[in-house]
């Protein structure tokens, strides 16, 4: 009988939260019409985009059925259960509603919905967690977690969030985060960011980019990881077709705020204080590494996820959880799908070494063979989980790969380019010594930011209290992991590169070795933490003998280091009036800082030796000194009155060749970016990506193959090899030392030849493309046998016309008309994936003319559609969508349990 009154309760509370979770996705939805109304009125005044009442209207009717909805089921459900809903609802009505009202247009009014069917869907994803939360509240299981802990928690996440963007602040005014010189981000990755958000706002996948190269794979190409989370995130920042740049380096803030806030939480998980463990984050989140790469958002998007992988992987092989491994897959996917290659091995690599000190103490510990084995099985699901959470992204990439020019091997003396050298060593004090920006920079391999791998002075003080104070295997496993990091970051200084170059597989197609600083910065973060728990610990003592000891030790270290000083003085004086000055007088400005912060981490210690201070204030001074050190490094390197736009201008030049509403390309030579045509608009012939196919590299002067109607330029273009001759393009616009030359007789983007000639060596190919007899708008060259039933197109005379009808990045429609059988020869570069279509049925794409498509058509009208559909997509598609629903199934169903266990605990 008791228990069947308590089955009752648990029913009675049930329907009472469902109830309430419906009128707060109803609150919440009326909370999003008033944004809408909002973002209608500033509308009609001339500010941001146009909302139709169609749209609001449609909303405010979604609203009212949801009310509907939200009363049968509020009637319905009460009855059953015999409930008195009033009281419910007037606590909701006091406390949720406005939270949920404010939340709902804040939404809509900030983020620019596309349709309907999107905001209805935020909507139920919203409904869905005030469900999960307002059942949690039911029954009792916030109330049980410590209230101290979780408002330490929040009020670190919240310090994180300031710090992150006072770090930022020139994001946030009117300055852009950006060095003085052009660099890869602004020149590849915004481009890319550009082009995926643009084309995923108008609904569709970006499979294909049609605007560098004469086209080439996009979704295929890691590095422009459209299926990243941040990076989907900058869909929501397109206005008017248009990712201005200061949106896409949100993308960086975010970034550094994950990184610092999943460092803060793993060291919480490996049972670092809240204090140590803040300063983990702070180090890791602002040192030398990521403030570094700040330009290499495809690096970002990697290596900020490690402490989340390392703490899921940790709960996971502790508490022996398979839902833990499932969220550690989540995480690892999050990584993998980043874009940057490299920084994913060096991630592989640190959590293999992960799992194996976690099954290795388990099994010291007394832990037997079967536990070993469940501990492995764990560790493999996470990396199944996030491969196959990634198949939609690695399936197109394993294709593309083999036909780049990055398909072969890697030389070993090109995998040791960028190599940490011995003398940088100093850096790790005087971050500055070799100069800090490409025009002041004096160090090794002119690229500074390779070398960086700065942490702060007084986190390497509270390191080296790590390895004295504390002395447990997490301690030991850092300070291992990061001293291998540091002799692979060696590169060929070391023997160790060679081994790993031969053995380690996926090491022999990388260079820059120097980048394994990143896990060196990762783990002396997690030993400064260990550092700083230990130095505001309670002083026993031997331990206060011990930091005495260490006190005086790092004040002979100081003495020495102010010696030190009067030589670089003597260097400063002795080259006066030369171009040494400036390098010496840049070592002392960075030296004397060095000391600086030296003697202030020396009066820390001090002031802790003499237990007169409190420990808060301790705490306070640690953290101040950090934020000085780290941000005086950061922040005045990376930021610079620079406006990257001053690269992507609307010119005169962009406006002419926008207002030619034809099909061509465009050779770019030095006048725009190398990919502005993927931020334009403009179909060009060049770019920059290191996944650029290799066949391309042998067919891109094929001006008149590839549709080339322009060529932009400072100088008349050569009159040598296939590029325009002096009589074959004529000067047509200017601006400035810029020129365009246009082309005389340029070839259509399609047209229909007579005649076909098979030719499979792709070397005899483009000896006949290069022909003085070859006339491509007769005859076209496929580069393999020609189907059994489909018979060569007679050489006879015969006309047709054809029209480009519509043009996306992934699918072209066409109209053709012809009075014989012929080939649809396009102007468009030929890859595994594109298919086509005539009048509905499916016709094989051929590779013709080297590297273009044709299509086989018989005499007649057709309608021809030709679309970008790879099965390596499409299979990869499936496993991730299918992963996805089993991950959310198998989370959802730990999730009731979780709940319904610490209800009966």
């Amino acid at each position: 009988m008791h228990s069947s009154m308590e089955r009752a309760g648990e029913i009675s509370r049930f329907f009472k939260s469902a109830i309430s979770a419906g009128y707060s996705l109803m609150v919440f939805g009326a909370g999003g019409a008033l944004g809408l109304f909002a973002q209608m009125v500033l509308a009609h005044r001339g500010y941001g985009p146009f909302w139709s009442w169609r749209l609001f209207v449609m909303v405010v009717a979604s609203i009212f059925f949801l009310l509907l909805v939200w009363i049968v089921w509020s009637v319905l459900f009460s009855r059953m259960a015999g409930l008195d809903v009033s009281e419910s609802l007037r606590l909701d009505a006091l406390t949720y509603s406005p939270i949920f009202i404010l939340l709902g247009s804040c939404i809509s009014f900030f983020i620019p919905f596309i349709n309907l069917d999107k905001t209805l869907l935020l909507l139920a994803g919203v409904g869905v967690c005030a469900l999960k939360v307002r059942l949690m509240k039911k029954y009792s299981v916030l109330s049980r977690i410590s209230e101290r802990k979780f408002l330490v928690n929040a009020a670190v996440v919240f310090f994180l969030a300031c710090l992150t963007l006072l770090f930022f602040w020139r994001i946030l005014s009117n300055s852009p985060l950006h060095e003085g010189s052009i660099s890869d981000d602004i020149l590849v990755f915004f481009p890319f960011r550009f082009f995926a958000a643009t084309t995923l706002r108008d609904g569709i996948i970006p499979l294909w980019n049609p605007f560098v190269f004469g086209g080439m794979p996009f979704l295929a190409d890691s590095q422009a990881a459209v299926f990243h989370p941040v990076n989907l995130l900058l869909t929501l920042f397109v206005s008017a077709g248009s990712l201005a740049y200061k949106a896409g380096q949100y993308a960086v803030v975010i970034n550094l705020f994950i990184a610092g806030l999943a460092m803060y939480f793993y060291a919480r998980t490996i049972k670092l204080t809240p204090f140590g463990s803040l300063i983990s984050a702070l180090v890791f989140m602002f040192g030398g590494f990521l403030v570094a790469h700040i330009r290499h958002l495809p690096v970002l998007n990697v290596v900020v996820w490690l402490p989340l992988i390392f703490l899921f992987a940790e709960k996971a092989l502790s508490e022996k959880r398979l839902a833990y491994s499932i969220l550690g897959g989540l995480a690892f996917a999050a990584s993998l799908i980043g874009g940057h290659l490299q920084m994913m091995l060096y991630v592989v690599f640190a959590l293999a070494l992960y799992i194996a000190f976690k099954i290795y103490c388990q099994v010291g510990d007394g832990g037997s063979w079967k536990e070993a084995l469940k501990s492995i099985y764990l560790s493999v699901a996470i990396f199944v989980v996030a491969l196959c959470l990634c198949s939609v992204q690695f399936l197109p990439t394993a294709e593309l790969l083999p036909q780049t020019v990055r398909s072969s091997d890697v030389s070993y003396h090109m995998t040791t380019d960028f190599s940490f050298e011995f003398q940088n060593l100093v850096t790790f004090l005087v971050p500055n010594f070799f100069g800090g920006n490409p025009g002041r920079y004096w160090g090794p391999w002119t690229y500074w930011w390779e070398m960086c791998g700065y942490v702060g002075i007084f986190p390497l003080v509270l390191t080296l209290l790590a390895l004295i104070f504390t002395k447990n295997r997490y301690v030991k496993f850092f300070a291992g992991l990061g001293a291998v990091s540091l002799f692979l970051a060696f590169g060929g200084h070391t023997f160790l590169h060679p081994v790993m170059y031969l053995f380690a597989p996926g090491f022999h197609l990388n260079r820059a070795p120097a980048r394994f600083l990143y896990l060196l910065d990762f783990s002396l973060a997690i030993l400064a933490g260990f550092g700083a728990s230990a130095f505001v610990a309670s002083l026993t003592g031997e331990a206060k003998q011990v930091l005495a000891k260490f006190y005086r030790v790092l004040g002979r270290v100081a003495i020495g280091a102010v010696v030190v000083a009067f030589f670089f003085y003597y260097g400063l004086a002795k080259n006066a009036n030369t171009p040494g000055h400036l390098i010496f007088g840049n070592i002392v400005n960075g030296y004397n800082l060095f000391l600086l912060l030296l003697f202030l981490s020396i009066a820390l210690i001090f002031l802790r030796l003499r237990e007169r201070v409190n420990v808060s204030v301790i705490k306070l001074l640690v953290v101040a000194l950090i934020l000085f050190d780290l941000f005086t490094f950061g922040w005045k390197w990376y930021v610079e009155e620079v406006k990257p736009e001053e690269y992507y201008p609307q010119s005169e030049i962009v406006q002419f060749l926008q207002s030619d509403k034809d099909y061509f390309r465009v050779v770019n030579d030095g006048v725009l970016p190398v990919n502005a045509g993927a931020v334009y608009s403009i179909f060009t012939t060049t770019g920059s990506n290191p996944l650029s196919l290799r066949q391309y590299e042998g067919f891109k002067d094929q001006y008149d193959l590839l549709n080339v109607k322009y060529i932009l330029s400072k100088k008349r273009p050569s009159t040598q090899g296939t590029e325009c001759s002096v009589g074959d393009c004529d000067l047509v616009f200017s601006e400035g030392d810029n020129k365009v030359f246009q082309k005389r007789n340029v070839l259509p983007r399609a047209l229909v030849v007579s005649d076909g000639k098979v030719v499979t060596n792709d070397a005899q190919t483009l000896a006949l493309l290069n022909s003085p007899d070859f006339d491509p708008r007769r005859t076209v060259i496929i580069s393999e046998n020609l189907a059994g039933a489909m018979p060569v197109a007679s050489s006879g005379p015969g006309k047709a016309h054809v029209n480009i009808d519509a043009y996306s990045p992934n699918e072209i429609r066409l109209s053709a008309d012809l009075k014989n059988d012929g080939f649809l020869v396009l102007s468009e570069i030929y890859y595994p994936g594109w298919k086509a279509y005539v009048d509905g049925k499916e016709e094989k794409v051929y590779r013709a003319n080297y590297l273009l498509r044709a299509v086989y058509l018989r005499e007649g009208k057709h309608q021809v559609r030709m679309v970008f559909e790879p099965d390596s997509y499409k299979m990869g598609l499936r496993i991730t969508l299918f992963t996805l629903a089993a991950v959310v199934l198998f989370l959802g169903f730990e999730l009731g349990r979780w709940v319904v266990g610490r209800r009966s605990s």
